[in-house]
């Protein structure tokens, strides 16, 4: 099977062919990502075939998250003992390419025959669909990293600086941090792993590239196995579409396709591991590891995942026909407490990493069941009160047309049979089986997190039920239209998507028009947007280098990863006054209090921007977070008085210790010295 090295082969030369040029070089190397994880898919793959899980016949799709998962796994492990420095990374991602070759020139097989391509010829249509798929991928990837576009509020000061800091250091550790509470880390790794190559402005080509793939590698898989000349076709035409269409929700760096993604791989996962009554260990630790790298990429799909494999672990265990017999009824609670202590044990060892370098933040395992070292008062999920504003607001963000415009009738497919007149054979672990519990979940789970995100209206409350949101329309749509069994479902599902295409053909061609803009302005000349911030990058040096080597502070600046982690242990204040460890930081006591407080856990400089009226900032402009205060339903007004009153005791402090500015202006507050 050496002949299917040539396409991994290719993408390495391509890469040391093109290594000088910042753009190409990045979107090759998310391609060398994605031949990592399917290398450790493949290790996965031999290691479940050895532990008995039979007829394995897994597509790269699968593969794929299981190597994500995989990767992840170890790296949460890493990054809790805090060695998931630059070489851990780099070493992970070799070994993927190490067993890619490994497994690929151990393999029996043989290259296609002539016979086999003239088959594939004859049935064009999924070939021209495949040929598509690898342009709209190209568009996207091209798009992510030639889009410099950031938000300056959540990118710079978060998303850009903790996986910088694991590159430089290994450890996500932020106790000062309080949007450390809103991830396990997953989505740092992932930009961490990209940033050994890629550069901070090149991020998106993270979720929208490489997330891209991983989901467009789920709908082919699921609809043409075993091979791409024999698919479904309706269902992978109608499964591409729809992810072609996604009307973006994208607020930030942040994951959207990539949870999509491991949701995808969790749910075929199962499906595979229930395909026998009894499911082998290796299908409760395979799907185990790919829910919990959906939970660390997002922590929203926390409670729909966790839902779902827990009433289909339920529905699995129960016999047919279940009889109401004392003798029946024991063994059928004996088997699906067996069945669901299997998988709630495998995915809790699976996150037991994660939490626990969560916890070394954040003071807690599980946010919001416990607020850990969160400033009392303090809020980031929030219920808004009043019964009628709670019905509105859960309304108005089932009603959003976006990511697709027919969400909720997509949901309500689901629920129809699958076929039209007699009912169906009752199924097991297939997407339409799966359908009317899956809708179900995302269902409820969308009006749960409307809920708690009350402060929040629909456009970025979206972005945290996309993933789970996606997961459960593409399987109701890759479930429903099969061949010799269009139902109710399946009619309503053609007409939805069929009514969400039309709706977003403007979007869409906008979206593909800036993708091509984006790469024409920016890869083509001159790299003026990356010298930039190089230069940006010197003057943050410079101020760092009044700092002793060694010395620890803390910082509420608007770029912190632009400073040298291995010279000085910096910890983000980010929303400053939200959290802090033991005992509590000292919101509303002054800033004597807090220059007391930072002393005592050993932080002896703050760097800050020094306040200036007339000079706007994203994240750290005391007049706005002044005005906010008085603002109404919105997640502001209950941050707003922590970060004024951190942000004028930051100030006050400045004035009475010793302050040199330096690096463009940022200022360097000694507490020791006065």
């Amino acid at each position: 099977m050496a002949w299917r090295l040539l396409l991994p082969i290719a993408v390495a030369v391509a890469f040391g062919v093109f290594y000088r040029h910042p753009y190409v070089r990045s979107a090759v190397w998310v391609c060398l990502l994605l031949v990592s994880y399917d290398g450790w898919g493949r290790g996965a793959l031999e290691a479940a075939r050895r532990a008995g899980l039979p007829d394995l016949d897994v597509d790269l799709g699968v593969r794929l998250s299981w190597g994500m998962a995989v990767t992840l796994f170890l790296g949460g492990i890493a990054c809790m003992l805090h060695f998931a420095n630059r070489s851990f990374l780099f070493a992970e991602v070799a070994v993927g390419w190490a067993l890619e070759a490994t497994v690929l020139l151990h393999a029996r097989g043989r290259a296609p025959s002539l016979r086999a391509v003239r088959a594939s010829l004859a049935r064009p249509l999924p070939l021209f669909i495949g040929v598509v798929a690898v342009l709209f991928f190209a568009n996207e990837l091209v798009g992510g990293v030639a889009n410099p576009w950031t938000n300056r509020s959540d990118d710079e000061p978060l998303y850009f600086f903790i996986p910088q800091k694991l590159l430089d250091t290994g450890s996500m550790l932020e106790p000062y941090n309080v949007r450390r509470m809103t991830s396990y880390g997953g989505q740092f790794f992932l930009h961490g792993q990209f940033l050994l190559f890629g550069s901070h402005y090149q991020l998106n080509a993270v979720d929208q590239g490489l997330g891209t793939f991983l989901v467009l590698a789920h709908v082919f898989g699921e609809t043409a196995r075993p091979s791409l000349r024999r698919p479904r076709v309706l269902a992978l035409v109608l499964g591409f579409l729809l992810v072609v269409t996604i009307d973006t929700v994208r607020y930030n760096v942040g994951s959207l396709m990539t949870v999509l993604a491991a949701l995808l791989g969790t749910h075929r996962t199962w499906m595979i591991a229930r395909r026998d009554d009894d499911i082998r260990p290796a299908g409760y630790v395979l799907t185990a590891l790919c829910c919990a790298s959906a939970c660390v990429l997002r922590t929203s799909a926390a409670p729909p995942v966790a839902a779902f494999l827990g009433l289909t672990a339920i529905q699995h265990a129960l016999p047919r026909p279940l009889r109401l017999q004392r003798d029946a009824l024991k063994h059928a609670a004996v088997r699906v407490a067996r069945t669901v202590g299997a998988l709630g044990a495998a995915t809790a060892a699976s996150l037991l990493a994660w939490l626990a370098l969560y916890r070394q933040s954040s003071g807690t395992w599980i946010y919001p069941l416990s607020r850990g070292n969160m400033t009392p008062g303090f809020a980031i999920l929030k219920v808004e009160s009043g019964v009628w504003f709670n019905l509105k607001h859960v309304l108005s963000d089932l009603a959003y047309p976006k990511p697709i415009a027919t969400s909720i009738l997509l949901l309500a497919a689901g629920a129809l049979p699958l076929t039209l007149g007699r009912a169906a054979p009752r199924e097991r672990a297939t997407a339409g089986s799966d359908a009317p519990i899956l809708v179900t979940v995302a269902f409820f789970a969308m009006i749960f997190t409307s809920v708690l995100g009350g402060a929040f209206d629909e456009a970025p409350n979206a972005r945290y039920y996309f993933g789970f949101l996606m997961w459960a329309v593409l399987m109701v749509v890759l479930g429903a239209v099969r061949p010799g069994a269009l139902g109710a479902r399946g009619i309503v599902a053609i007409v939805a998507v069929l009514i969400h295409v039309a709706a977003t053909r403007e979007p869409l061609k906008k979206r593909f028009d800036a993708h091509l803009t984006l790469a024409e302005n920016n890869i083509d000349p001159p790299f003026t947007a990356i010298q930039d911030s190089e230069a940006a990058t010197r003057l943050y040096r410079e101020a760092q280098a009044e700092i002793p080597k060694g010395a620890r502070a803390v910082m509420t600046v608007e770029e912190p990863f632009r400073f040298d982690m291995k010279r000085n242990p910096l910890f983000s204040l980010d929303l400053a006054g939200g959290l802090g460890p033991a005992p509590g930081f000292p919101c509303f006591q002054g800033p004597e209090a807090l220059a007391a407080y930072l002393l005592a856990n050993g932080i002896d400089y703050i760097i800050t921007i020094p306040y200036v009226p007339t000079r706007y900032l994203d994240l750290y402009d005391l007049e706005a977070w002044r005005k906010h205060r008085t603002a109404t339903r919105s997640f502001l007004v209950y941050e707003a008085p922590y970060m004024v009153d951190a942000m004028e005791s930051i100030e006050a402090l400045r004035k009475t210790r010793r302050t040199v500015v330096k690096g463009g202006g940022l200022a360097i507050i000694d507490l020791r010295t006065r």
